[in-house]
């Protein structure tokens, strides 16, 4: 149960804990406009795509604060990094974005090594002729019966290996973008009002090198009577992403988020500046006898959109859209303005109380040649729910309200074991901002409280719950007492912020506070 103590007390007790004046509520700092977040994927940009999408941002910046829009920056470096928290400072986001404008890129070194790779594949001599006595081709008219098979089978498996070695740093590289995306998306999912993330990016693939081993099979299916050349409908299911990119999907859905994602590659400048050096013509004479038509030098435009599928998805599953091949950046961002600009908001009341599942939503129209974009399904949010996510804003973002004038406090971390601390929590909450029911001798309430932790390399956990009973005795009870509650919480090494969300269970009112931990954790035996 709670403590109840006096001011003075308090003061003695906890400084810090000393109450004050409530801040604004979440609902009072509610923009007219939207929540935008800019998230930029370094890990798979190009400095030379990033600069360009960089520039044209500033416009849609500016279109947006006229229309009352806040805007967070926020940056993929292997984890999330809050740039510039929401704000409608002009100035100081545009100051934000020429900062990332001169950051490394790490998407540099990857795009040259895919691209080597790709080319590679296509230049590579897998077919050679076996010489025959004298130096004759050996076979009929040098057919097929004169292939060196041997060369060709462990040239073909050599070059597999390549393929499928970076097809492993990609999936590695693309799970891990949807982790950091997931990070921002649970963030955002306690800010009232409309919201979209903006991600920057490249090659936001489902299946990821399904462009380049298209390349390898149409090359290698020849030999699939002396090795195996599986189908690239089979060999992109080994490693794929579906279940990763459906997570983020129902997340940005329970937080009502719409997704507009920007592939920054440059593709017609990709395709131009492409080797795709003729193959000999015993690899062009292999080609066309599997029945494939004429051999023709060039990229396959079926592959670029492979590198795609994910980002479509995204769009799709949460009412957005994708813009794609962005060499006239300035344009593609006159319509992303308009997309965000332009929605309609649809309420609907289930029967019955929240039960907090996520439910399939279909809208029509009237009208024909109309296309409506929605999220495929919305999360019926329970009371519960609400509070996590509002404790997990305010750790992320440090966005929320107080007017419970909730106040956090920590004492002295204590040692446990297996690398993990006991880290004591004071909350201390004004007896006069609460509603409490008098009971014989008593008075009642109850509070619900979510508790959430950030750790040092950005990674927060699902959102802790706990209903705590209020119960102070009627000689003890003034309006101007602190009901103050001490919580043990056992963590990890390395977490560095607590945030807590407070919930009176009788008056529906919300507060959320956050704390950053400090100074070195205890270890067992100390």
């Amino acid at each position: 149960n709670f403590e109840a103590i006096s001011r003075r007390e308090l003061v003695a007790v906890a400084a810090e804990a000393e109450p004050t004046e409530a801040e604004p509520s979440a609902a009072a700092g509610v923009p007219k406009g939207r929540y935008v977040a800019l998230l930029f994927d370094n890990l798979s940009l190009e400095r030379r795509n990033r600069k360009q999408v960089l520039a044209a941002l500033e416009s849609f910046i500016d279109e947006g604060l006229e229309q009352n829009d806040v805007f967070l920056i926020a940056l993929n470096t292997g984890k999330l990094e809050i740039v510039k928290p929401f704000t409608s400072n002009g100035p100081g986001l545009k100051a934000a974005l020429r900062g990332l404008a001169q950051a490394p890129a790490s998407g540099d070194s990857l795009k040259k090594s895919k691209r080597y790779l790709k080319r590679t594949v296509y230049n590579e001599e897998i077919y050679r002729t076996v010489q025959g006595p004298g130096g004759n081709v050996a076979g009929e008219a040098g057919g097929a019966d004169s292939i060196d098979y041997s060369y060709a089978v462990a040239s073909s498996q050599r070059l597999l290996t390549e393929i499928n070695n970076m097809r492993r740093l990609e999936y590695e590289r693309i799970r891990q973008a949807l982790q950091v995306t997931d990070e921002l998306v649970r963030a955002v999912a306690g800010v009232e009002g409309r919201k979209a993330v903006v991600w920057v990016g490249e090659d936001l693939a489902l299946r990821p090198l399904l462009d380049v081993y298209n390349v390898w099979y149409s090359r290698c299916v020849p030999l699939e009577t002396v090795m195996t050349v599986l189908q690239p409908e089979v060999w992109g299911e080994d490693l794929k992403l579906d279940r990763e990119f459906a997570a983020l999907a129902a997340s940005a859905q329970a937080s009502g988020t719409t997704f507009y994602l920007i592939d920054a590659s440059d593709r017609d400048r990709e395709l131009a500046t492409a080797d795709y050096t003729p193959p000999s013509a015993v690899s062009v004479f292999m080609a066309e006898s599997t029945g494939g038509g004429a051999w023709t030098p060039g990229a396959n435009l079926a592959e670029v959109r492979d590198l795609t599928e994910g980002a479509h998805y995204m769009a799709l599953a949460t009412g957005g859209a994708l813009y794609e091949n962005t060499r006239d950046v300035e344009r593609v961002l006159d319509t992303l303005a308009d997309q965000v600009a332009t929605y309609y908001y649809l309420g609907y009341r289930r029967d019955g109380p929240p039960d907090g599942k996520r439910h399939d939503v279909k809208v029509r129209v009237h009208g024909d040649n109309l296309r409506v974009r929605h999220h495929d399904q919305v999360l019926d949010r329970t009371e519960p729910q609400r509070l996590a996510d509002l404790a997990v804003a305010r750790l992320r973002l440090d966005i929320g309200g107080n007017e419970l004038g909730l106040k956090v406090s920590l004492d002295e971390p204590e040692p446990s074991d297996g690398g993990r601390f006991i880290q004591p929590v004071q909350l201390a909450i004004p007896v006069n901002r609460l509603v409490l029911v008098p009971d014989a001798d008593r008075h009642l309430g109850q509070i619900l409280v979510a508790v959430a932790v950030l750790d040092d390399e950005g990674n927060t956990a699902p959102a802790h719950l706990v209903r705590l009973r209020l119960a102070i005795p009627s000689d003890r009870y003034s309006e101007d007492a602190v009901a103050v509650q001490r919580i043990r919480l056992l963590m990890r090494e390395g977490t560095r912020r607590i945030a807590v969300g407070v919930r009176d269970e009788v008056s529906g009112i919300e507060a959320s506070q956050a704390i950053a931990i400090s100074g070195e954790v205890p270890s067992a035996g100390s």
